[in-house]
């Protein structure tokens, strides 16, 4: 009798929860053409533009008839991702270190931005202890300044009453993520925050969405790319692209939408305590080889 209601617990959670995220990540696929005629002749804003994703993001948008904003921290992979996509689109380029306060007052020019990404984000080193963790980057860069451009960029959407927001988050909002707490914590921050907008938002015909990613093929992330599993940065802002506009929860790539599903089945105290073992171990094995590479440059320096 007990395992009989928890299985039919489990099997309403599927109907109510998991069948309606699935159905809304299809329809917004099929609906996504649409957008584009909407974004036509509009600013597109990308941030985090000369990442792994935002450069690829930007990349996508060549065939598209939108105007471009790149906006990142380092000026010289800026101007050279400006020159590439010069020759396809109009760009223009702001550099600005998310982690230092900006108020985005140079956005005010642009009063037709019909999309904007907020790809900026930053994981510092990898899995740490907290207590050695400095979190005011991930605060600055994940939290402050993404909100605060996006308050910037509303204000015209709102008098237009018409836009596009997404934010780019992460799986490890959803479970407990020891080693990279605040990392972790910046995220959970996004997802509600962007659930939280895309009701309040939703008289105004503007559409905020939180895409939900899993492991991606990234330099933050040091994976290498395994077909049907760890996309590459490529995949993922090709199916970003292809599929927002029509849901407040964007899972872009199947497998991650599998995961997501499988994931909120397993109980918090065995998720907590898995990817406590995998990250610590990574911590320990990343201490090792620090301190092996320490030593080999002084015996260099030595000899």
């Amino acid at each position: 009798m007990f395992f009989r209601d928890i299985l039919f617990c489990l099997f309403l959670d599927f109907v109510f929860r998991k069948i309606p995220l699935i159905l809304l990540n299809i329809i917004s696929q099929g609906n996504n053409s649409s957008v584009w005629t909407k974004l036509k002749g509009k600013h597109v804003i990308i941030t985090g533009a000369t990442g792994d994703i935002g450069r690829e993001l930007c990349r996508g948008l060549v065939d598209k008839d939108v105007k471009l904003i790149i906006i990142g921290r380092n000026e010289e992979q800026l101007k050279r991702l400006k020159d590439e996509m010069d020759e396809h689109i109009i760009c223009e380029m702001f550099v600005v270190d998310f982690n230092i306060d900006s108020d985005f007052a140079f956005l005010d020019d642009y009063r037709d931005v019909g999309l904007l990404i907020n790809n900026a984000g930053t994981l510092l080193k990898g899995p740490g202890f907290y207590l050695e963790e400095d979190d005011d980057p991930i605060i600055n860069v994940n939290i402050r300044s993404t909100t605060k451009i996006t308050r910037r960029v509303l204000r015209g959407m709102i008098e237009r009453k018409f836009g596009y927001i997404l934010n780019i988050g992460s799986v490890s909002a959803d479970v407990p993520f020891p080693y990279l707490s605040s990392y972790a914590a910046s995220k959970a921050f996004l997802k509600i925050w962007s659930f939280s907008l895309y009701y309040e938002l939703k008289d105004f015909n503007i559409e905020v969405e939180y895409v939900d990613l899993a492991y991606v093929a990234t330099k933050m992330t040091k994976l290498k790319p395994i077909i049907g599993v760890i996309p590459s940065n490529k995949i993922i802002a090709k199916n970003i692209l292809s599929s927002f506009g029509s849901t407040y929860h964007l899972i872009p790539y199947t497998t991650h939408l599998i995961l997501i599903c499988i994931i909120s089945y397993i109980p918090i105290c065995v998720l907590g305590r898995i990817i406590e073992y995998v990250h610590r171990v990574y911590n320990l094995n990343q201490r090792h080889e620090d301190r092996r590479t320490r030593s080999r440059q002084v015996l260099t320096k030595r000899n």
